[in-house]
């Protein structure tokens, strides 16, 4: 825009950056000029402002007085926007940090909670103003706090606006059918937020039984069977919240009698197309379902396998975050996987899927406790077999794993099965394991079972 429009030194402020483009408004980061301070402005064509949209976002905004909320400094019209200048939290959404990392269970726990505290003074106000937007997007995390923002769909209690904007998925059935809304219609959306932040986390499954049931409370579909207020479901997180001060709420059967707690396995293939993801996805599922560990696989190689299994397609894995199936959670390859993961999770076991290129996974196989070396057997494999069949080369590729191919926590399985192709490379100093056909990894049969419970004894 030329000079007196928001994208240059209006009187005022000057814009960085724009932030988000929407239909009803756009939002850029701009700075005071005199004062050096980074501000948000949000700005609403003028026309559309004048249907009240914008101006009662503003006039509820300038009577609030909470910390996790962004304080009103301005507003002007400018070049054909309404404009409200709003504080800037830095940091950046929860949808975006969660397409990243995991949350842990604390961290589900502390953001939850701090949004139920800030949704509660809303709610306590004379009128109750009701947000009627919280989503993962409108979420922001500055300094290891949660705040809100996007008043534009709020609402005064009193006030018999409609509110026209809502999220699919967050939004309550009532608010979606255009009937009246209340405080519950808030602690639904509060619900659904718990919902996701749990599916993109690193709880055990204690905590996420703990999450499913408060959760399930707040996102009854009939409003009065509903918990309905905020203060309610603060009452109980924090009756379900895990201290240091010994609170057991957490510690479930699997984390006591887990004798895998905590280990990290590396699977890998000693040539391309041997079934690497294969058996990753059936030792993931061995441990989750009949040993009942909570077990994340996450897929290191060059290939984004995992995201084209239709099972996982069907929840949602495109590489924008983790998908939790029958008690795995998948981390894809298109995932922006933090490499802390192992160090600062809950999980029981974390399976890494590495593909066939060892040497670019080098560094973690050295860290893993157990390492699974995947060899293919099928008759009609022969060519790319005999690069590794019993050669040097598929020796070399072990013993670089472990000590002087005596490593002890090296598994190398024949997939499938293959006893001709043992006996060629035994003495390699390493268990070896015949990997039985094994029609559909997701629910491994009794005899993969076995085999997977004798590969990490």
């Amino acid at each position: 825009m030329k000079k007196g429009g928001v994208d240059s030194n209006i009187d005022r402020y000057k814009v960085i950056s724009t932030l988000s483009t929407h239909p009803h408004s756009t939002v850029w980061l701009a700075e005071h000029i005199s004062l050096g301070v980074k501000r948000i402005i949000k700005g609403v064509p003028t026309d559309l402002a004048r249907e009240g949209g914008a101006a009662a976002e503003a006039g509820i905004l300038k009577d609030l007085d909470h910390p996790d909320i962004p304080e009103v400094y301005d507003v002007f019209e400018e070049n054909g926007y309404f404009c409200i200048v709003e504080g800037y939290f830095g940091g950046e959404s929860l949808a975006r940090l969660c397409t990243h990392r995991l949350l842990s269970s604390t961290e589900v726990f502390d953001f939850i909670t701090q949004i139920c505290s800030i949704i509660r003074y809303l709610h306590g106000l004379t009128p109750a103003v009701l947000h009627l937007d919280i989503k993962p997007e409108n979420v922001i995390i500055s300094d290891g706090r949660a705040r809100l923002i996007d008043f534009g769909s709020a609402v005064r209690r009193s006030d018999r606006r409609n509110c026209d904007s809502m999220s699919k998925g967050y939004a309550a059935p009532e608010q979606e059918a255009g009937l009246a809304v209340d405080c519950g219609s808030d602690v639904f959306a509060l619900g659904k937020l718990l919902d996701y932040m749990a599916a993109h986390s690193s709880a055990d499954r204690a905590a996420r039984e703990v999450f499913k049931r408060i959760s399930g409370r707040c996102c009854e579909k009939k409003p009065w069977r509903r918990v309905s207020t905020a203060e309610t479901m603060l009452k109980m997180l924090n009756k379900h919240r895990r201290t240091e001060t010994g609170d057991k709420s957490f510690k479930g059967r699997s984390a006591r009698r887990s004798p895998a707690g905590g280990i990290k396995i590396g699977v890998f293939g000693l040539g391309p197309r041997c079934g690497t993801t294969h058996v990753a996805i059936a030792l993931a599922n061995c441990l989750a379902g009949s040993l009942g560990r909570e077990v994340c696989l996450t897929e290191r190689s060059d290939h984004d396998d995992l995201a084209k299994l239709p099972a996982l397609m069907r929840e949602g894995a495109e590489g924008k975050g983790p998908v939790r199936l029958n008690g795995v959670t998948y981390l894809t390859a298109g995932y922006a996987y933090d490499a802390r993961i192992t160090e600062d999770t809950s999980f029981d076991a974390v399976v890494f899927d590495l593909g066939c290129n060892t040497k670019k996974a080098e560094a973690l196989l050295s860290d893993c406790d157990i390492r699974i070396a995947v060899a293919g057997a099928a008759p009609w494999r022969e060519k790319e077999r005999e690069s590794c069949k019993g050669s040097a080369a598929a020796v070399e590729t072990i013993e670089e794993t472990g000590e002087n191919g005596t490593d002890k926590g090296t598994v190398l399985f024949i997939n499938p099965a293959d006893e001709r192709l043992m006996r060629d490379i035994r003495g390699v100093g390493v268990r070896m394991l015949p990997f039985p056909f094994e029609p559909d990894p997701m629910n491994p049969g009794k005899q993969t079972k076995k085999i997977l419970e004798r590969a990490i004894r």
